[in-house]
């Protein structure tokens, strides 16, 4: 009997066929282990080489079973049939969200200068306007800051204050009205603003 019949003998024996296709790096090295064996050794009698084989490939395959479906479900081709309804609803949810995040970007990028309705040109100017947005937010409280004290500053004067002098009288005197009140009175309500300040220089003159 020669090498390769006793070969497929021995597969024939766990109900696998010579040519194994898909067949893991891990079987062919154990494969081919038992195969250099089997032919080293042929003295040891006429059925050694397939029982050789034989024991090899039932080894390992008993070792590989556990990692059968992930290798299954890794090759799109050989999907087993109840994966495969669950692998095809994966990957319509996987489009759709891509589709809806892309849609979402040109939404988002609707009205800038230039190609907008190319993904790859929204999304750079979108992220970029999220920096100048994430940038700006601080900013924005530090400007205002500045044009409430401005406003205020220009309300005092008109009552013999400065800016200054006015914000440590407000402390001592305990009104607890923030500049943002105090300039918005002070552009909208002039007279309300004039009875606050006068509020203030009585009970400071008390406090001391």
């Amino acid at each position: 009997m020669s090498l390769l019949s006793a070969v497929t003998r021995g597969f024939g024996r766990i109900g696998l066929s010579s040519p194994i296709p898909n067949m893991s790096k891990a079987y062919q090295q154990a494969r081919s282990t038992a195969l250099t064996s089997a032919s080293s050794r042929s003295y040891l009698g006429h059925g050694f080489a397939a029982r050789s084989v034989s024991c090899v490939a039932l080894t390992t395959r008993n070792l590989l079973k556990p990692f059968q479906p992930l290798q299954q479900l890794g090759s799109p081709g050989s999907l087993s049939q109840p994966m495969a309804p669950l692998v095809q609803q994966l990957q319509a949810r996987t489009f759709a969200s891509r589709r809806f995040h892309k849609k979402k970007i040109i939404r988002l990028a609707k009205g800038y200068r230039g190609r907008t309705n190319c993904y790859r040109i929204a999304i750079r100017r979108v992220e970029k306007a999220w920096m100048y947005a994430y940038r700006d937010r601080k900013m924005k409280k530090r400007e205002m800051r500045k044009l409430w004290i401005e406003r205020l500053n220009a309300g005092v004067r008109q009552h013999g204050l400065t800016y200054s002098k006015f914000i440590n009288m407000l402390h001592k005197s305990g009104v607890s009205l923030n500049r943002r009140m105090l300039a918005d009175l002070a552009g909208m309500e002039p007279f309300s603003f004039k009875a606050v300040v006068d509020v203030v220089k009585m009970r400071s003159k008390f406090v001391g």
